[in-house]
């Protein structure tokens, strides 16, 4: 009687934990996936992979492929998932420290292009040609691969070599470049003729305040009187970054509006600065995201005058999420409008005075200074 009893209680246990075991799965399905139809299919596919594929796969590979495609799905270029090795080496980008040859990319064809050769990196010492195009990295084509995937293969271990062929009006050329470790200034400056300031920013990083405020203080003690900023070709970067430097362009009040999905809208707001002078910004197709928050401010504020092209158009802010202690997800959480609420994603910020092709030539700076001097 007792083991009949005992065998009743060991099946009504076995029983009631297999039923707990499948509603966990089902609100887990319900919760991560929509629906518990998606969630069946996921670990239908999951299992299946796991266990019948013809060789064995990798348990890490399989999640960060599932994690990748995911992010990918969204169709959404500024937003992928960092696995180990790229979500350090894209930290470090933001910090201003790089390991690599020395250049920055950017995609706008089906190859990637050099948007700038860096200072002090093996690229700038074997004259890559800027605005050249990466077709191949150590024989393997780049056509159509991700961004932060080409960056991956070109990065890697100091002190290593990489080639990669680059296609320019000269035809295909083979750069063979030793990866380095090195810091990269962002900010640039010097006094020209007529007591006009030059200040070129080319990245915000959370450096970027820093070498500013100097920059400018060293200006203002050799008599500055005008400024021309330059953000051509600037691919934008921290927030904080742009935040902190705004201050000396703008008036005191809005810097930038924050939308996310649930539509309550963060203003991003400034001090500004009652130093200002007479003030004309150099903007170009290049010119993306923060510099574009920087230059829309300008023109919102009329504190300045923008020259050159209309920038690239990418209004949307991405968040750096750490996954665990070696791999991150960027992910586009919101999106950002201008002080006076003009959109700037797919439309980009259009500046008062049109240079076009003459933008990235010596003739933009001569124009700009001009420019600058007719402002009272």
């Amino acid at each position: 009687m007792k083991q009949a009893w005992g065998f009743k209680y060991l099946l009504r246990t076995l029983v009631t934990g297999i039923v707990f075991a499948i509603l966990v799965l089902l609100a887990t399905s319900y919760l991560l996936f929509g629906s518990v139809e998606d969630g069946v299919r996921f670990t239908r596919v999951l299992l299946t992979v796991r266990h019948d594929y013809v060789h064995r796969p990798d348990p890490e590979q399989l999640t960060d492929g599932a994690i990748g495609g995911m992010v990918q799905s969204l169709n959404d270029p500024y937003s992928y998932y960092l696995p180990a090795g790229e979500f350090t080496r894209f930290t470090q980008s933001i910090e201003g420290k790089f390991v690599g040859v020395g250049i920055i990319l950017t995609t706008d064809s089906e190859f990637p292009r050099i948007m700038r050769v860096l200072p002090g990196g093996s690229a700038e010492a074997a004259d890559v040609p800027v605005n050249g195009y990466i077709v191949a990295v150590d024989g393997e084509t780049t056509k159509g691969m991700p961004l932060p995937k080409t960056v991956e293969k070109i990065t890697g271990p100091a002190n290593t070599q990489v080639t990669i062929t680059v296609r320019s009006d000269n035809g295909d050329r083979d750069f063979t470049l030793k990866r380095k470790e090195f810091s990269v200034p962002t900010v640039t400056h010097e006094m020209m003729p007529e007591q006009i300031g030059y200040l070129r920013i080319g990245q915000f990083t959370e450096h970027t305040p820093e070498e500013v405020n100097r920059a400018l203080t060293e200006l203002k003690y050799q008599g500055m009187q005008r400024l021309v900023l330059d953000l051509r070709k600037n691919p934008g970067g921290s927030l904080a970054a742009v935040t902190a430097v705004a201050d000396h362009f703008v008036s005191q009040g809005e810097l930038v509006r924050i939308v996310p999905r649930s539509g309550k809208t963060e203003v991003i707001k400034v001090n500004g600065s009652n130093e200002r002078v007479p003030l004309v910004v150099l903007i170009d197709h290049d010119s993306a995201s923060a510099s574009e928050i920087l230059a829309a401010a300008i023109r919102d504020h009329q504190t300045g005058i923008l020259i050159g092209t209309t920038t690239y158009g990418k209004g949307t802010v991405q968040s750096v999420l750490p996954v665990s202690d070696e791999t991150g997800l960027r992910l586009t959480i919101a999106e950002y409008y201008s002080p006076n609420g003009s959109s700037i994603n797919g439309y980009g910020v259009t500046p008062d005075i049109d240079l076009g092709e003459k933008v990235d030539t010596p003739q933009a700076l001569q124009i700009a200074i001009e420019e600058v001097k007719k402002i009272k």
